[in-house]
C-alpha cells in the first residue's frame, strides 16, 4: 500500500501541473501569492528548526501522513515514520534552499519550492549526500490540509550542470 502512494504523488503533481503558476522571487507577485509566498516561508523555517533540534512532535505535524522523502534517481523513497525515526536519532539533515529558490503555485493549496541547497563539508547533509558534490537540487511539495501546510515530499538531486539548464 505504501508503495501505491509513492506512484500516486508524482502523478497527482502531473496531474495538476497544468494549472501551476511560477513565480521566481525576482518576478512580480499577486496579493495571493505573496501571502502563500510568506506561509510557505514560515513552514520552511518550521521545518528547519524541527529537524536541527530533533524536535519529532513538531515535525510529526508539519510531515504529511503519506510523505515520501527520495532522492533523484532513486526507485525507493522514505516514508513518515523513517523520517521520524531518523530526526530523533540526529540523523535528518535539512537542506537549506539557499539560491535559485522558486515557487510554483497550483491552485491554493499545493505550492512546490525549488532550488539549490550548499552542502557544507562536515555538515550532516554532507554525510548523507556524499554523492551529490558541493550542491544539491531540492524540490519539497507542500499541500494545505485543514488550514495547515504539510511537507508532502522532499526529492534531493544532484545539481544540474551548466550546459544542461
Amino acid at each position: 500500500m505504501k508503495f501505491l502512494y509513492f506512484l500516486l504523488i508524482p502523478i497527482f503533481v502531473l496531474a495538476i501541473h497544468a494549472t501551476a503558476t511560477t513565480v521566481s522571487s525576482s518576478q512580480a507577485q499577486s496579493a495571493a501569492e505573496k501571502k502563500l509566498s510568506r506561509e510557505i516561508s514560515r513552514a520552511e523555517e518550521q521545518l528547519r528548526k524541527a529537524i536541527v533540534k530533533k524536535d519529532v512532535k513538531s515535525l510529526d505535524k508539519l510531515l504529511a501522513e503519506y510523505y515520501a522523502d527520495s532522492r533523484e534517481g532513486s526507485e525507493r523513497a522514505t516514508g513518515k515514520k523513517a523520517a521520524l525515526e531518523k530526526c530523533k536519532a540526529g540523523r535528518l539533515p535539512f537542506y537549506d534552499i539557499e539560491e535559485d529558490r522558486k515557487l510554483t503555485f497550483r491552485g491554493s493549496q499545493i505550492v512546490q519550492v525549488e532550488g539549490m541547497s550548499m552542502i557544507k563539508p562536515g555538515s550532516l547533509a554532507h554525510s548523507e549526500s556524499n554523492d551529490l558534490g558541493a550542491e544539491a537540487h531540492v524540490v519539497r511539495l507542500w499541500s494545505r490540509e485543514s488550514g495547515r501546510w504539510n511537507l508532502i515530499s522532499q526529492t534531493v538531486g544532484p545539481a544540474e550542470e551548466e550546459g544542461e539548464q
